[in-house]
């Protein structure tokens, strides 16, 4: 049984304002309008992971090691529904087979990928997983900077490959220095040639980060940040670091980490301006936050 379609948004738009109560806020005065909504409840996915033990492939069930096998996934775009269907014709397999340390393998799916370029526990490159509500964040993005007159340099936390990268460099900012862990994303985003942007290679989350990367972002003006799940997290040091910063643009795959940063963030003098709310994941739980903060 899947939910309403509009309780699903209802829901998810509640869970982001327990999060934001729960961590301090009025959450009357941020008015929280309604979420985006996706343009397509099913075949929206670009991309999947599923795995496989050799004879079976699927999820695994929830709060067990076992895998339900499937044969389709509905929430998945044509071209992933393909490369799945030809990925559970090379079963069984025994390259695929589960051994004594693992329980099962994993296989990425990835619309970008070629059916010879499926291949057990190998990592694809990140990407937003819902194409068409990822250009609308990036349009979101686009008109935030379009709107700041004067946003001089930016400082990008999380950049990835660049998919917010290349918007900011369309943008009226001086320069750009990115920071991602993952070299792999660095190299993918440095083929893009993007004008403006200095790409450095940083563990966010160590300790003293911010501490270390002072000289490179003291100046800087806005910021803009798509973290992983568990948030910014690391904020010792921060302030004193971004000394320079007038806005900042902060997109949120998940409320609750969100929100504690959120309040730290306005514990420092920051005000919440905005907040855009997107439906990335029909069926889900999941709820996207983008969020405009200006200094007070």
């Amino acid at each position: 049984m899947i939910a309403d379609y509009t309780s699903q948004l209802e829901q998810k738009r509640n869970r982001f304002i327990y999060a934001m109560k729960r961590a301090g806020f009025d959450t009357i005065q941020l008015n929280i309008g309604a979420i985006h909504p996706a343009p397509h409840l099913y075949g929206y996915r670009n991309r999947g992971q599923v795995k496989t033990d050799g004879v079976k492939l699927g999820f695994v069930s929830e709060s067990s090691y076992q895998i339900a096998p499937i044969n389709d996934c509905i929430v998945l775009n044509d071209a992933c529904r393909n490369l799945l269907k030809t990925t559970i014709q090379h079963l069984p397999n025994s390259v695929w087979q589960a051994d004594s340390e693992h329980n099962w393998h994993f296989i990425e799916l990835d619309d970008d990928m070629q059916a010879d370029e499926i291949h057990i526990n190998q990592k694809r490159p990140f990407k937003q997983g819902n194409t068409e509500q990822n250009e609308w964040m990036q349009a979101w993005l686009r008109q935030k900077l379009a709107q700041n007159l004067q946003p001089g340099k930016v400082v990008e936390l999380f950049c990835g490959s660049g998919n917010f990268t290349q918007i900011i460099a369309e943008s009226n900012c001086t320069t750009i220095t990115a920071y991602e862990s993952e070299r792999s994303a660095i190299q993918s985003l440095k083929a893009k040639n993007l004008a403006k942007v200095s790409l450095q290679i940083a563990d966010l989350f160590k300790p003293f980060i911010w501490k270390s990367i002072k000289k490179n972002v003291i100046d800087a003006e806005t910021l803009v940040l798509d973290p992983p799940r568990s948030g910014l997290k690391k904020l010792h040091g921060f302030f004193d670091s971004f000394v320079s910063l007038k806005t900042i643009y902060y997109i949120s795959c998940n409320p609750e980490t969100f929100a504690r940063d959120a309040w730290i963030f306005c514990q420092n003098g920051w005000s919440i301006t905005d907040i855009q709310l997107v439906d990335l994941f029909p069926h889900t739980p999941h709820i996207e936050a983008l969020v405009e903060f200006r200094k007070e």
